[in-house]
């Protein structure tokens, strides 16, 4: 066995120990680790085989097939993680090439706005104004169709409506209003204020009015507030 007094005596007779050379650790680690191997073996019960070939013959097969059912079970647990693994490197990969295809568009994107001219720009801003001058007048063409629509099929209650203006629930004719501004109001609110398009209803909102383009889905109720409306926004359905 393998004594570390005499180890540390020899080395002492060998000469001083320099402790700035690397080798010297490593021996020592090895050292130790020869150690605990021969600790182990010393204190591991050992078991003598029997003499009879048939029965060492047997033991031996047990022993093999223990050791190749557990080296089974190990390679389908590996299996399965490197199943795993590819899977997750494909759909690293796929996402890697999504990534590079959105950056070499970004960057032909700006390779274009950087290359192009002070001519170009120009005639950009021309097609833009020359694009709102003509939504500008597309509105004006639909405003004036819901204008005349509106007067045409929902005038404005007067004092002869006896089932709007003579209702105990109904307003007042003075503060009753037109079927186009209440239109206006909520188009207004809608694109104006895209962050708080409800308006909170009251007495100038004739109730009929508001029944009718509810029921038409123009108009959408608050879902805690009754009170309040907004105007369908029917561009996010397309």
């Amino acid at each position: 066995m393998f004594n570390s007094s005499s180890a540390s005596r020899d080395t002492a007779q060998d000469g001083p120990v320099d402790e700035g050379n690397p080798m010297i650790s490593i021996s020592e680690v090895k050292i130790k680790a020869l150690k605990g191997q021969l600790a182990t073996e010393n204190e591991r019960e050992h078991v003598l085989l029997p003499t009879d070939p048939e029965t060492l013959r047997s033991l031996l097969r047990e022993e093999l097939e223990s050791s190749i059912q557990q080296l089974e079970q190990t390679l389908e647990v590996i299996q399965g993680q490197r199943r795993e693994l590819e899977e997750e490197v494909k759909w690293e990969q796929q996402v890697l090439h999504q990534q590079k295809q959105m950056q070499e568009t970004l960057q032909n994107k700006v390779t274009m706005a950087r290359n192009m001219s002070k001519a170009s720009k120009t005639s950009l801003e021309a097609d833009l104004t020359t694009t709102k001058t003509r939504m500008e007048k597309e509105i004006m063409r639909i405003m004036k169709e819901l204008k005349y629509f509106s007067k045409k099929h929902f005038p404005h209650p007067d004092a002869t409506d006896s089932d709007a203006i003579q209702s105990p629930n109904s307003p007042t004719d003075s503060n009753v209003l037109p079927l186009l501004d209440v239109l206006e109001n909520f188009m207004n609110q809608s694109v104006e204020k895209e962050d708080t398009p409800y308006i909170e209803i009251d007495d100038t909102y004739w109730p009929p009015y508001i029944e009718l383009l509810l029921r038409c889905g123009v108009l959408q109720r608050h879902e805690q507030n009754s009170n309040l409306l907004r105007l369908t926004p029917f561009h996010f359905k397309f």
